[in-house]
């Protein structure tokens, strides 16, 4: 509703990864991936379509972040679930 709280889903992460490894893509309840972004700073807004902007359906999506730690440039891959209200 662009009130500047919450209209944006992205994970909130510490500096400890390598940046060039961010892969976060959210899914809808067919397996289609509705979002993809390969930038921390850039959340999911609830829309579908990167020319369209179409508003999604209220619903649960899943989303999976990869990426990798600058220590040991492990690959770590987080999975989850987001309720989208509108």
């Amino acid at each position: 509703n662009d009130d500047d709280t919450n209209d944006d889903f992205k994970p909130i992460i510490n500096n400890r990864y390598v940046e060039s490894s961010y892969h976060f893509m959210i899914f809808n309840r067919w397996g289609e991936m509705v979002f993809e972004s390969y930038d921390a700073n850039y959340g999911w807004d609830g829309t579908y379509g990167a020319d369209m902007n179409l508003p999604v359906q209220d619903g649960v999506y899943s989303w999976v972040l990869s990426l990798k730690m600058r220590a040991n440039e492990d690959a770590i891959r987080f999975t989850g679930h987001v309720s989208l209200l509108k």
